[in-house]
């Protein structure tokens, strides 16, 4: 069955490899769009790992070191612009707050001056003065300290870990003050433990959501790709009724409509294709059938009757014409649209070109019953290959003659708009029903509901429609049924516009100015003789 479809149709079956059904395939979309989210997931995961629990200890004593250069900055300048009872308040709320210990104390003498903790005390008594010693008497407090003030973090033996902030500053009496403040390091360890716990919590649920979700998404995006595939072999296989759907995404949506418009349009080639063999084969077949036929009858009834034998052997040479018009029609349509034909173009008496034709029609007309009649009214000319509009305009007249009926009139016009010169072909024909106005001009298209009085190939308007276009024409159809509501008289025209020839005017030459001669020496001392 299949081997019969591919003998008829002559395309080649596309035969499904077994891959085509592994949806799930590693080469497949839907695994790699899986699989790239999942990654993108992972790799989301991992980076909040690194960043909450690698760095979250490194972080969070950055803020405390910020916090407490920030309060200190603050507490060296107001030790100077508030009185003791205001700044030793102020100094209370902070080391509560901000969870310190700070100790002024005179940098000479090194009497405290103000102190307090974390708890709220401001008693010199609660103050751990050993601890303070060892950091204020240190190498490195005394080398940092500073008017700018200072933040650094200190292992101190016994105690632990320490943030240390000093700096100089003065009193409201003019005294020199040193201020220390000592912050205990945060053990985070406790913190990351827990954020440890529901980060693996997150990550088990971010993936499984992840991978439902990749999954869903990318099967949305693959299916009808993979429904696209089943349908462009059906349609390998010679099924032009297939259809594509979208899943409402605008690239898939467009790809749809463009799959479905290729479709729609292979389907009509392929049914003109047949079309036009089926009427080659019948234009071919009759004309080829008579030859045999009279050739026979010279053989065996005429031989010797030369009245009959010259009528026979003219049926035999006319038929020969209408094969060799076919041939020549298909060749001629495939050199123009192989775009290989030759045009000259150029300035065309397009009113004579139109008498000529008419007149060689008239002449042939005559013998089938055809009135011809020219509405020639244009004295411009035409900017064309003459040669080539002579054979369009042949075209359109053996068209409008092989569709009349009973009124045999064709009518031929030229005539004059401001930059085109139209040229019209009429007939009182059947008319052309307005949905197939279009496809006139298609290949071996004939519309169907007429009856031909005469034989042709369905090349003659495409032939016209390939030269027009080549000279860049506006042409159309106008036609009028035999059934329309308004009661007029059924026809067709068809018509086209020609660009107008303009001859341009030639520039003018400039004139060359005529030197005045000089006259020679021996005439020059005549004349001077002569007045003498």
């Amino acid at each position: 069955m299949v081997a019969e479809k591919e003998k008829e149709s002559g395309i080649p079956v596309v035969k499904p490899s077994k891959s085509d059904g592994d949806v799930l395939g590693l080469k497949s979309i839907q695994f790699r769009m899986w699989l790239s989210f999942v990654a993108l997931t992972a790799l989301t995961l991992v980076i909040l790992w690194v960043a909450q629990v690698v760095f979250y200890t490194a972080g969070l004593n950055d803020m405390s070191k910020s916090e407490v250069k920030r309060v200190g900055d603050k507490l060296k300048v107001d030790v100077c612009e508030l009185d003791e009872d205001d700044f030793q308040e102020k100094l209370r709320v902070s080391a509560i707050s901000g969870g310190f210990s700070a100790f002024f104390f005179d940098r000479k003498t090194g009497l405290p001056s103000y102190y307090a903790n974390a708890n709220g005390s401001k008693d010199h008594e609660q103050m751990d003065r050993g601890l303070f010693d060892e950091i204020v008497n240190s190498h490195e407090f005394k080398s940092k300290v500073s008017e700018a003030g200072s933040v650094y973090t200190v292992s101190a033996e016994y105690h632990g870990e320490f943030i240390v902030y000093g700096a100089l500053t003065t009193s409201q009496k003019g005294g020199e003050l040193c201020l220390c403040i000592l912050k205990p390091l945060s053990k985070a360890d406790a913190t990351v433990a827990v954020l440890r716990n529901q980060l693996i919590i997150v990550t088990v649920l971010c993936m499984f959501v992840s991978m439902a979700l990749a999954l869903t998404f990318s099967r949305t995006i693959s299916r009808p790709i993979s429904e696209f595939s089943k349908g462009a072999r059906k349609l390998g296989k010679g099924d032009y009724s297939v259809r594509f759907t979208g899943n409402g995404w605008t690239e898939i949506d467009e790809l749809a409509d463009t799959l479905n418009y290729a479709t729609e349009e292979i389907g009509k080639t392929e049914a003109m294709r047949r079309d036009f063999f089926a009427n080659v084969s019948h234009d071919l077949r009759t004309p080829l059938t008579m030859v045999r036929a009279y050739a026979e009858m010279i053989r065996d009834i005429s031989g010797e009757d030369k009245e009959k034998r010259e009528k026979h052997a003219q049926i035999i040479m006319d038929e020969a014409d209408r094969l060799t018009l076919l041939v020549g029609d298909i060749l001629e349509l495939s050199k123009l649209q192989a775009d290989t034909a030759e045009y000259n173009i150029g300035r065309t008496d397009v009113a004579r070109l139109a008498e000529t034709v008419v007149g060689r029609f008239s002449a042939m007309g005559e013998q089938n019953g055809f009135e011809f009649e020219s509405n020639i009214v244009c004295k411009s000319d035409a900017l064309c290959d003459g040669k080539r509009i002579e054979q369009a305009l042949y075209n359109l007249i053996s068209n409008a003659m092989n569709y009349s009926r009973e009124i045999k009139k064709i009518t031929v016009g030229v005539t004059e708009k401001e930059k085109t010169v139209r040229i019209e072909v009429s007939d009182r024909g059947k008319g052309i029903a307005p949905e197939e106005i279009e496809a006139v001009w298609d290949r071996y298209y004939r519309a169907n509901q007429t009856k031909r009085t005469t034989v042709g190939t369905g090349l003659g308007l495409p032939i016209v429609k390939s030269i027009l276009e080549k000279h860049g024409a506006v042409y159309g159809v106008d036609s009028v049924t035999e059934d329309n509501a308004d009661g007029k008289e059924s026809g067709t025209t068809f018509w086209f516009e020609l660009e107008k020839f303009v001859e341009q005017a030639p520039e003018p030459t400039p004139q060359k100015k005529r030197r005045r001669k000089e006259p020679k020496a021996k005439d020059r001392i005549k004349t001077e003789q002569k007045k003498e």
